[in-house]
């Protein structure tokens, strides 16, 4: 009988060493310098974007927009009086334009212009919305405009009234920022 129980206590070993994890095989030095330049590279990867984003280069705020960092201050303030504007500006901040959303909230519209709705269009019963792309300057007011959904009728009429609106000017960090945002006209015939 120990014979018998040996041989099965025998095969029974040798059944669960097949399940036993296996020591793994060191990597050919060839292969062994691939993986150390491959974890050095996602590692210069991971610090060198820090490192730029730290020094202030030039597209700081495309970063800023992207990352939704936490340690830049986005707030809206009264204009500065036009005189006063152009020496407020920091060199480094001017010339940044942020577009809204995300951390990024729409600044405060403080005037508001209706368009006026064109004879030929209310004529022709066309209605409809105009979707305009707006950069809103450094001191609040509308600099440029870009249709990106058209009625061609009502294009100018809702680009006359918008270029009007004023709004609260944005501030990075202390400093008046050009905002690019999106607005939509609504024209309804009555």
């Amino acid at each position: 009988m120990d014979l018998q129980e040996d041989q099965q206590d025998t095969e029974f070993e040798a059944f669960l060493r097949q399940f036993q994890p296996s020591k793994p095989k060191a990597l050919p030095d060839r292969r062994r310098i691939v993986v150390a330049l491959a974890a050095a590279a996602v590692l210069l990867l991971g610090i060198i974007p820090v490192w730029v984003w730290q020094t202030g280069d030039t597209n700081r705020a495309d970063r800023i927009r992207e990352s939704g960092r936490g340690d830049v201050q986005l707030t809206t303030a009264p204009a500065p009086p036009p005189s006063t504007a152009a020496a407020t500006v920091n060199a480094g901040v001017a010339e940044q334009r942020l577009r809204v959303g995300g951390a990024i909230k729409a600044p405060t519209r403080l005037v508001n212009v209706n368009p006026v709705y064109p004879e030929d269009a209310k004529a022709a019963g066309i209605e409809g919305l105009v979707i305009l792309e707006i950069v809103i300057g450094e001191t609040g007011a509308v600099i440029e405009t870009q249709v990106l959904r058209s009625i061609p009728e009502l294009d100018q009429a809702a680009i006359d009234a918008v270029m009007q609106w004023r709004y609260e000017p944005t501030l990075l960090n202390g400093h008046p920022v050009e905002i690019e945002m999106e607005v939509t006209i609504h024209f309804t015939l009555q």
